[in-house]
């Protein structure tokens, strides 16, 4: 099955309510655009974590190097509630007649970040208990992790292919479990059909509702056929996704949507491309709610490309040439469809932190900055060089994945796998 970096997914609604960032400026020009979904309760109760679990003990604090290799190999990560972290350990390449072949243990792992250990993890649930009936000499394989953001949580695919179906064909379905950070208590969330790619899920930043692409039942009928969970056709586009809170077991559906990249990494709001009827370009939408929140078309023979989130309403894009995406200049868009253009220097935003400050570059990224920035009148208040993080933003065919966790700030570099600590 084709692999994919899978996102989390954040439902506001269900959190305490952000505060807007700055107040913009006068505006250039503006181009709002909203739409809502209604979530729609489907009365059932299935809640993978008991309602009365302890609550899970607290990472522990300690100060942090500026910079520190947790582990020189990984394709995921994740950080769990007791201060490790959930890891998927890449593959080593040896050379055999002349082809490189994979070796080496694959599977989850739990990482200690002080020692560099590795632990076996793993969650115990199996279709066929479930009444599955498996095809003969068929694997179950895991898709994901993805770990709720308090880090008690953790969402797997079980992808399996079912018994009968036309010869050839892979007849597959995805069992999407949810268990405690330690694999215990697993419990089937519902079934997806794959496509091209798995089906995704995402978790609420408040860590209580998944959010993804299921469309059955987690058991099969009497005769072992899937059960729809609605009169919908599970392969008919668009479609719904469904949510399911896992403490008072309600549900609903939302707006279909992938999330590649362009999450706010401390909110629930996504940049993403999109295609209309009217263009091309650039739109925002709200994960919690399924809302378009504003939509940007492409200004002829020009893209809107890149954005990163610099305050819980505001996200800087980058305006490039189409024909050959030479970069043109940038502009700050808000959630409310406000547009303001930059001047001066090309800034690079590497994410955003929890204190209101920035990891950033104010020379096309040939350094890395700490501080705060006044967008109103695009001033920095306060910044302070970080030149061990610097190797991070050279050219490279994947560009380092940046995310605020373990109390500072997880640094990845997908070409190579290996996985830092920036202290913050």
């Amino acid at each position: 099955m084709p692999a994919r970096r899978l996102a989390l997914l954040c439902l506001a609604s269900c959190a305490p309510a952000v505060p807007d960032g700055p107040s913009a400026p006068v505006p250039e020009d503006s181009s709002p655009h909203a739409a809502a979904a209604a979530a729609v309760p489907d009365g059932r109760s299935n809640i993978p974590v008991p309602e009365d679990s302890p609550a899970a003990p607290p990472a522990p604090k300690a100060s942090l190097a500026p910079l520190r290799l947790l582990h020189a190999n990984v394709r995921t990560y994740a950080p769990l509630a007791d201060g490790g972290l959930l890891v998927t350990p890449g593959p080593t390449w040896v050379e055999q007649g002349g082809d490189l072949v994979p070796e080496g243990d694959t599977s989850l792992q739990r990482l200690d970040p002080a020692t560099g250990a590795l632990t076996p993890w793993s969650q115990e649930w199996s279709p066929a208990a479930a009444g599955w009936r498996l095809r003969r000499g068929s694997d179950v394989t895991e898709l994901g992790p993805e770990v709720s953001d308090d880090g008690r949580l953790v969402a797997l695919g079980h992808a399996f292919e079912l018994r009968g179906g036309p010869p050839g064909e892979r007849n597959e379905l995805v069992a999407i479990v949810v268990s405690r950070s330690d694999g215990s208590e697993p419990r089937c969330v519902g079934v997806g059909v794959p496509s091209d790619d798995p089906p995704p899920f995402y978790w609420s930043r408040d860590s209580r509702r998944l959010i993804g692409d299921w469309s059955l039942a987690c058991s099969p009928d009497a005769r072992a056929r899937p059960v729809s969970l609605s009169d919908a056709d599970p392969g008919e586009w668009p479609g719904r996704m469904r949510w399911q809170d896992l403490v008072d077991g309600r549900g609903g559906e939302l707006p279909y949507h992938w999330v590649w990249e362009g999450r706010d990494p401390l909110g629930d709001r996504v940049v993403a491309d999109f295609s209309g009827p009217d263009g091309s370009g650039l739109e925002i939408f709200d994960l919690a709610t399924g809302a378009t929140l504003t939509q940007l078309v492409d200004p002829p023979a020009e893209e809107l490309r890149s954005g990163r989130w610099v305050a819980a309403d505001a996200v800087l894009i980058d305006v490039t040439r189409a024909r050959d995406r030479e970069y043109i200049s940038q502009r700050l868009v808000y959630t409310d469809g406000r547009s303001v253009a930059i001047t001066g220097p090309r800034w690079q935003i590497y994410t955003r932190l929890p204190d209101g400050q920035l990891l950033m570059s104010r020379d096309g990224g040939v350094s890395v900055e700490q501080g705060r920035v006044d967008w109103t009148r695009l001033h920095t208040l306060q910044a302070r060089p970080r030149p061990e993080l610097a190797r991070f933003t050279s050219d490279r065919q994947l560009p380092a994945q940046w995310q605020p966790g373990l109390g500072g700030v997880l640094i990845h570099e997908p070409d190579e796998g290996t996985l830092y600590l920036a202290a913050i």
